[in-house]
C-alpha cells in the first residue's frame, strides 16, 4: 500500500500564514479573489479544525452582517464593489454563525449577530409556503431544471432554522 507524503507541522505553517497572507478569506487567490459565504463557511470549519485560529472567521462573519440590505438578507460576497444577491446563502451565513458557536468558545459574540439572523429569517418567511417549502425567491436561488423547479426552491430550512435559533437563544445548558 502506497504511503501518503506528510509535511511536518502543516497545521503549525497553516495556522500562521492564512491569516497574515490574507484580510479575508477567498474563493480563489487568482480569479475573482471575492468572500463568498458558501466558500467561507467551508473555509472557516478548517480554520477552525487544523489551525485553531478564528480570527478571519470572525471578520467574516462581521462582514456578512455588515452586508445584510434594510430588508433583512445578506450579500451573498462581501466586501465586494459589484453587489450579488443570492438569497440561499444568507442561510449559510446562519449555519457559519451556528458553526462558529459549536467550534469557538466566545457565546458573547455569537450572541452579538444573533438579531442579524432574525431579519434573515423573517425575510424568508414572506417566501414561505404553508408546506415550509420557498416559492418565488427573488434574485438567483441556485435552482436548475425545469421552469417550475426554478420557481419553486425545494428545501425546508426556514421552519427548521427558526426552530434551532430559538433553541439556541433558550437552551442555557448548551455550550456557549
Amino acid at each position: 500500500m502506497p504511503t501518503i507524503p506528510t509535511w511536518p507541522n502543516l497545521g503549525d505553517q497553516l495556522a500562521h500564514r492564512a491569516p497574515r497572507c490574507h484580510e479575508t478569506y477567498m474563493d480563489t487567490p487568482y480569479y475573482e479573489q471575492l468572500q463568498y459565504i458558501g466558500d467561507t463557511r467551508i473555509q472557516a470549519l478548517i480554520s477552525y479544525a487544523v489551525a485553531g485560529d478564528d480570527r478571519l472567521a470572525r471578520q467574516a462573519l462581521l462582514a456578512f452582517d455588515q452586508s445584510r440590505f434594510p430588508d433583512g438578507i445578506t450579500r451573498s460576497r462581501y466586501p465586494s464593489s459589484l453587489p450579488q444577491n443570492i438569497p440561499t446563502f444568507s442561510l449559510l451565513y446562519i449555519g457559519m454563525l451556528h458553526d462558529n458557536w459549536m467550534y469557538r468558545p466566545d457565546a458573547a459574540f455569537v450572541k452579538s449577530l444573533v438579531p442579524g439572523t432574525r431579519t434573515v429569517l423573517d425575510w424568508f418567511a414572506h417566501y414561505e409556503q404553508p408546506d415550509g417549502l420557498l416559492r418565488e425567491v427573488p434574485w438567483w436561488s441556485l435552482s436548475t431544471g425545469s421552469q417550475k423547479a426554478k420557481s419553486l426552491l425545494t428545501t425546508r430550512t426556514t421552519s427548521p432554522a427558526r426552530r434551532r435559533l430559538n433553541t439556541w437563544r433558550t437552551d442555557r445548558r448548551r455550550r456557549p
